[in-house]
């Protein structure tokens, strides 16, 4: 069984109200998308020591103590082969029913165990959800060595994954059945999101760990920012307020059903071609901290887009 998780991190902030005259006056614009703008901008945008905090935070080296051996015994596998470039940390480990892949210069992980797939012929039921959500943390926290600190526990997601045989000629089912257990985790650092950064773990119906994907690349923040210079809040408003006419033209104050904001962690790929010769997929990841915004057309069938906005005066490139 193979599975590709896609994690949303969404958190609420705190909101500021920000005077609408002077946003209206330079763009002569949709009160309505200003109103929206406004009511759900977090504070924190434009505030200059709060953002400097976001690049200075210290980063957890967590990925200098990881062993994938230890991880491979501790999920019960015995025998295996390893293979790799361990110079770059990046290698391939195989036994004859599972396999794990790891990069840890980028702090991923991935592993199946075929064995342990649902088996229609004994299906059982689900593992009880505090049972399982506490082996999920013990693998991520103490036998993987993610961060205690840095798993988002309050939005942690646990959902059991069910499947049927179905009447034939027709979707009803004649029977139900659990198929395994999954808990999603969220990443953030000192509450603020990491986007495409987080956990997935899978655990079987007799209580086995059958498959995990982990993503969580030591935070290095792009440093150069501290030389750009912080936006200011008139700024990202009218950066966001024309983007959204472009997307969602304001002929109707009703065009907009939804719009949601908060600040992450965004990453990009360092690269440094001229420099070194250390391969793509062994590459560090650094973040820098952005606005994402979320919005919901009110037109019936569209999907909501998400956006990102810079909150510096300008991407800096990244350090060697």
């Amino acid at each position: 069984m193979c599975l590709r998780v896609k994690i949303l991190f969404m958190v609420a902030f705190a909101v500021v109200l920000v005077m609408p005259g002077a946003a209206l006056a330079q763009t002569g614009g949709c009160e309505a998308y200003f109103a929206l703008i406004e009511d759900n901008l977090p504070s924190m945008v434009g505030d200059d020591a709060a953002l400097t905090s976001l690049i200075t935070v210290t980063a957890n080296v967590w990925t200098d103590n990881v062993d994938p051996t230890k991880i491979m015994k501790s999920l019960g596998e015995r025998e295996f082969s390893q293979k790799g470039l361990e110079k770059y940390r990046v290698g391939l480990m195989k036994s004859s029913s599972s396999k794990m892949k790891y990069n840890l210069e980028r702090g991923e992980l991935r592993y199946v165990n075929q064995d342990r797939r649902f088996d229609s012929a004994k299906p059982g039921k689900a593992i009880d959800p505090s049972k399982g959500l506490e082996m999920a943390r013990k693998l991520l926290s103490g036998n993987i060595g993610v961060p205690r600190s840095e798993i988002l526990g309050k939005n942690t997601l646990s959902q059991v994954l069910q499947g049927g045989i179905a009447r034939p000629g027709t979707q009803d089912l004649v029977k139900r059945y659990d198929i395994e257990s999954h808990f999603f985790f969220q990443r953030a650092i000192n509450g603020i999101p990491v986007m495409n950064s987080g956990a997935f773990v899978a655990v079987s119906n007799k209580g086995q760990i059958s498959q995990f994907q982990v993503r969580w690349p030591v935070m290095r923040v792009d440093q150069s920012l501290l030389k750009a210079g912080v936006l200011s809040q008139k700024e990202v408003i009218n950066n966001i307020y024309n983007r959204l006419v472009q997307d969602q033209p304001c002929d109707q104050t009703t065009s907009i059903k939804k719009l949601n904001m908060f600040i992450a962690y965004v990453p990009s790929v360092v690269t440094n071609p001229d420099k070194d010769k250390i391969p793509e997929p062994a590459r560090r990841v650094r973040y820098t901290p952005k606005l994402i915004v979320y919005f919901l057309p009110d037109a019936d069938g569209e999907a909501g887009e998400v956006l990102e906005f810079d909150l510096f005066n300008k991407d800096g490139r990244p350090e060697s």
